[in-house]
């Protein structure tokens, strides 16, 4: 009964998993089309506003070459005082030689009469003052460069061809109304340039005047040119109003949906625009749709068909997951009896009895041999004392997989033979690897414990060594980190500096001993630091009234620090160079009185002759005393 609704949902499942995909399948097809198609959108705009910028820009430099020679024809010229119809000629002629898809520049008085050309000094008569550019430049002073209507050329070469005029207005010194010069420039000039922009089937590009007449379009359809559009909402609308601009729509034209971008000319004397087709924009994207479509729909099949072949694999391996699910559940609860075992014999013990359980094996065994620590080889078997023989494993009939560690070493074995029914299959020797992965990382522990513990025992007893030898040395001893922070000190450390250790140690001895910095001490430590030399030097330090004789040894970690109490010695040495001083100077003394006696006794003698000599003149002498 279990079975059958077991059944009865994966068939449920199955039907709704199959409503998901073709929905959500639905969903990525729509919703990429709708990303494609925008951007397929997105890149024909950027095409037409690209198209549109050469167009613009081709334009613009074309008229500005025009406006430029009509502008210098007027001021190289002189045309208000030139009376010469042979030196307009000349003039007008050497403009339009340097401008290129130009059919003449002429001349026309106030009047609209033909007064000059540069085809010829002497031009036929005509009258055209029912012109537009004539119109507009006579009645309108703020008009800079005028393009006019396009229409067939009337005279001379332009005669049956289809050109427009750009002109300019000419006045009198006074700013009166003096004509107009002008330039006929070759509409098929014009045209062949359009016609190289890459539109398309249904593409269009053309040119209008400022007042919304057409004056070119590639495809060329002469019935459209000359055409005032100026009446129409989307002229009105957008084309008037904006100097550049985006358009989707319908031309008025042909009908065709186009996707549209103008651009205004320089001061909008023109506007030039390029439409792209909407079908042929949207053909590739309309393709790809149908594609997506058709593979979407395979998908929808495929899952389809799969999920039949599922319904009847599932139902087959119904039965398997409960067994293979069931060992999970014992091998899950021997990898929580692994990671509490505090031992490595328990540990390969237990990891064998879980095995041979799991796995169905009547013989199972779990060895760890570590090459770095040939004392570490341990075996466990169960049922103990029997374990697979190396001949059922070398003939392929056990199963045999490694513990592995986490960095990927291999600790040790774990053998199985004798399955209880049919040979060791793959999905054994999966649940086996299961429960070989948990009994490595568990055996990795067991083992980076016991390192752990006896480097830790190993370093205790090294530093208990150390500091037997260091407090067996008679000087004092101190070691600062390359913070200059006390690591240690020793006994006579600690007595000569009249601080505690427990005081000093992690305190910077800059900062416990300030003083410090102002003797000879902080420079020879930054000496050895810094060249890396062995110090030995001599200083006081008055804070402790101490004369002290150090030696300081600089390494990686820092600086290792002997030093002395030489107070007594300095002190006796200054009492015997006081005592040096005052002998010398009692020898001194001696000697100058010495010298003194010898100079007084001369002279007492010489007083002496000199009494005798008086006493034995006549008369005798005046009496003698010492």
């Amino acid at each position: 009964m279990a079975l059958r609704q077991s059944e009865v949902t994966l068939r449920r499942v199955l039907i709704l998993a199959n409503l998901l995909v073709l929905a959500l399948l639905s969903a990525v097809i729509a919703l990429q089309a709708r990303t494609d198609r925008a951007r397929v959108v997105e890149r024909a705009y950027l095409d037409a506003e690209n198209l549109a910028d050469a167009l613009a820009e081709h334009t613009r430099q074309t008229l500005a070459a025009l406006d430029l020679g009509l502008t210098s024809a007027v001021e190289t010229m002189g045309l208000l005082q030139a009376t010469s119809g042979a030196r307009l000629h000349e003039v007008l002629a050497d403009r339009q030689s340097s401008s290129a898809g130009t059919y003449a520049y002429f001349v026309l008085d106030a009047q609209g009469r033909l007064v000059a050309s540069s085809r010829t000094p002497q031009p036929e008569r005509a009258d055209l003052s029912d012109t537009a550019e004539f119109r507009v430049h006579r009645e309108r002073k703020d008009v800079g460069l005028y393009l006019g209507a396009p229409r067939l050329g009337r005279i001379g070469y332009a005669q049956g061809r289809w050109i427009v005029n750009a002109s300019r207005r000419m006045e009198t010194p006074d700013g009166q109304f003096a004509g107009v010069v002008a330039a006929v420039v070759s509409l098929d000039h014009l045209r062949r340039f359009y016609d190289k922009l890459r539109l398309g089937e249904q593409g269009v590009a053309g040119l209008f005047s400022a007042e919304g007449v057409l004056i070119a379009r590639s495809p060329w359809v002469e019935r459209f040119l000359g055409r005032d559009f100026s009446d129409q909402p989307v002229y009105r609308e957008h084309l008037s109003r904006q100097a550049q601009g985006r358009l989707s729509g319908a031309y008025v034209t042909d009908g065709v949906e186009r996707l549209s971008a103008f651009r205004r000319v320089g001061d909008s004397t023109a506007l030039v625009y390029v439409g792209l087709g909407r079908d042929e924009v949207l053909q590739p994207w309309r393709e790809r749709l149908a594609f997506q479509v058709a593979i979407g729909a395979l998908v929808v099949s495929l899952f389809f068909g799969a999920s039949i072949l599922a319904h009847g694999h599932f139902t087959r391996r119904d039965a398997w997951a409960r067994q293979h699910s069931a060992r999970l559940q014992q091998i899950a609860e021997a990898c929580a009896h692994l990671v509490r075992v505090t031992t490595v014999e328990q540990l390969l013990q237990q990891v064998a009895d879980a095995a041979r359980t799991v796995i169905g094996a009547r013989r199972a065994q779990a060895s760890v041999q570590d090459d770095d620590d040939p004392a570490l080889r341990v075996t466990a078997s169960s049922p103990a004392g029997q374990s697979p023989s190396p001949d059922i494993l070398a003939s392929g009939h056990g199963l045999n997989v490694p513990l592995i560690c986490r960095s990927g070493r291999i600790l040790g074995q774990l053998h199985l033979a004798d399955k209880d029914s049919g040979p060791f299959s793959d999905d054994d020797r999966h649940e086996l690897l299961q429960l070989a992965s948990v009994a490595g990382a568990a055996l990795e522990n067991l083992l980076s414990a016991r390192a752990r513990e006896a480097a830790l025992a190993q370093a205790r007893a090294t530093q208990a060594r150390i500091e037997t030898i260091l407090s067996s040395i008679s000087d004092a001893v101190y070691a600062l980190d390359a913070d200059w922070r006390f690591v240690y000190l020793n006994d006579e450390a600690e007595r000569l500096l009249q601080r505690r250790r427990t005081e000093l140690l992690g305190r910077d001895v800059w900062e416990a001993f300030p003083e410090a910095r102002e003797t000879v001490l902080y420079a020879e430590y930054q000496r050895a630091r810094t060249h890396k030399v062995v110090v030995s030097f001599e200083f006081f330090y008055p804070p402790l009234d101490t004369w002290f004789s150090v030696r300081a040894f600089p390494h990686d970690e820092g600086l290792t620090v002997y030093f002395q109490d030489i107070t007594q010695r300095v002190e006796t040495e200054a009492r015997l160079r006081q005592a040096q001083k005052m002998d010398a100077l009692g020898q001194l003394t001696g000697g100058v009185a010495h010298d003194f006696n010898n100079l007084l006794t001369a002279i007492l003698g010489a007083a002496d002759a000199l009494d005798e000599q008086v006493s034995d003149q006549p008369g005798g002498g005046a009496p003698r005393s010492r």
